[in-house]
């Protein structure tokens, strides 16, 4: 079991409201699942730019995770979704 998660996948900053992956356990299967997920929530509540850019993203994993981590940054995901996929598929960065 994570210690910084205790197990559940992610990290919840209460003070800004925000949730994020568990840096620390996270591994490419379920960032995948997560992101499927993620697709389908967007789509339901009808946020097409949110969705688009996922199923962008998702083309590309886990054959192709570089052109999935530009991907995401040329699309102005948040930093920790790009560092935690970087993570989860062993991308190294340059800058």
């Amino acid at each position: 079991m994570c210690k910084y998660c205790g197990g559940k996948g992610v990290l919840e900053d209460k003070s800004r409201a925000t949730i994020t992956f568990c840096p620390h356990c996270v591994d490419a299967r379920k960032i995948m699942q997560a992101i499927s997920a993620a697709i389908k929530q967007a789509k339901s509540i009808g946020d097409k730019s949110t969705a688009t850019g996922l199923t962008a993203i998702n083309k590309f994993l886990p054959k192709y995770s570089v052109m999935a981590v530009m991907e995401a940054e040329a699309r102005g995901f948040p930093k920790s979704f790009i560092n935690i996929l970087s993570h989860a598929f062993g991308v190294k960065r340059l800058l």
